[in-house]
């Protein structure tokens, strides 16, 4: 299957309009890295996940001010 220059073309915009962004990723980290939005941002969604229950665990069982 042989595509022409046009659509090979075509085709690297979509994949590059499409890819990710890694500024935005750091965003993500620097302000909700806690929650673990920046891996949900790139796909990683198991580790994101993992990371968001180990955020909730640890406020629920930290102490609270007396």
């Amino acid at each position: 299957m042989d595509l022409s220059t046009a659509e090979q073309i075509l085709i690297e915009q979509r994949v590059t309009n499409e890819a990710k962004s890694i500024g935005v990723a750091y965003l993500l980290w620097l302000f909700f890295g806690g929650l673990g939005a920046h891996r949900f941002y790139i796909g990683r969604i198991g580790s994101g996940l993992a990371i968001l229950a180990l955020m909730v665990v640890g406020v629920l069982l930290s102490p609270s001010p007396v």
